[in-house]
């Protein structure tokens, strides 16, 4: 069980896929960063390491190796370094930052694969079609991907449910990612999912509804919100509406994935009070 905002701060973890899409502002330095890497007589984490510690600004290039955009870089080494700095961390601590690209994201192996692969327009194209897919739906895939984790535990629990509805409270009606039994005026528990790796005014707009789920229900609907993903740690202001609700007691239950248990038996003592199960 959370204890406490710093608690939840550090409980959230990255959820959505990596992907391959190449930040604009890093173009420049490519060809210099390939040809080195095309000259490693063995690509290993020591020769790794020595490159990014002479060439700090190259961390990104091998990011992308792994399939890493420079935000997920950046939010993994927050979480993993206590820093989003990768140009301080290569010139410090190379060889520790390649260790952790490795492990995470098996950095070695995809740098094997790159520079061993002949590309032919047909390669050229997938990149480009994947490049151009992700760019519409990267900024949805976490939070689809976190509604599909609370989805998963309501089927295993056996619980009758809907997903991405409305609900009926005292006399106006609210947006909610999950209803049990169902949506509109059986609604009897309701909850929210929020799920984000990157930042914007998406996770704002994730705060007001859930503010608005609070605002209409009835005193016998419960409100429960699992949040997870590191963009929340870029909009702590945002985080801390959603605390602040729980604090209050507006919601009755606030998660991350790490406490998905939690979150199972509390719906189900909620079940049982409002006798949606015996």
């Amino acid at each position: 069980m959370l204890q406490s905002f710093d608690d939840l701060l550090s409980q959230l973890r990255p959820i959505a896929p990596h992907s391959r899409v190449l930040d604009t502002s890093l173009e420049e330095g490519v060809e210099s960063f390939a040809e080195a890497i095309r000259k490693i007589p063995e690509v290993t984490i020591d020769q790794l390491a020595e490159l990014i510690r002479k060439h700090p600004n190259w961390v990104p290039f091998l990011a992308l190796c792994a399939g890493l955009t420079l935000e997920q870089l950046k939010n993994a080494l927050q979480i993993h370094f206590g820093t989003a700095g990768w140009y301080r961390l290569a010139q410090r601590q190379a060889r520790e930052l390649i260790t952790f690209l490795d492990q995470e994201y098996g950095l070695t192996a995809a740098v094997v694969a790159d520079r061993t692969r002949v590309w032919t327009l047909a390669h050229v194209l997938k990149e480009r079609l994947l490049w151009s897919r992700q760019r519409g739906v990267r900024s949805t895939a976490s939070g689809r991907s976190l509604e599909d984790i609370v989805e998963g535990v309501l089927r295993h629990l056996g619980f009758q449910y809907e997903m991405r509805t409305m609900f009926r409270g005292r006399t106006e009606t609210a947006p909610c990612d999950f209803a049990i039994p169902a949506g509109g005026s059986q609604a009897q528990i309701v909850g929210a999912a929020k799920g984000f790796d990157s930042t914007g005014s998406k996770l704002s707009d994730a705060v007001r509804e859930v503010e608005r789920m609070a605002q209409v229900r009835r005193p016998t609907q419960y409100v429960y919100v699992i949040v997870d993903g590191v963009g929340w740690r870029r909009r702590q202001s945002d985080l801390k509406r959603l605390w602040a609700l729980f604090e209050r007691g507006e919601i009755d239950g606030l998660y991350t994935m790490s406490h998905l248990d939690d979150f199972k038996a509390d719906i189900e003592a909620a079940s049982r009070r409002l006798s949606i199960i015996s």
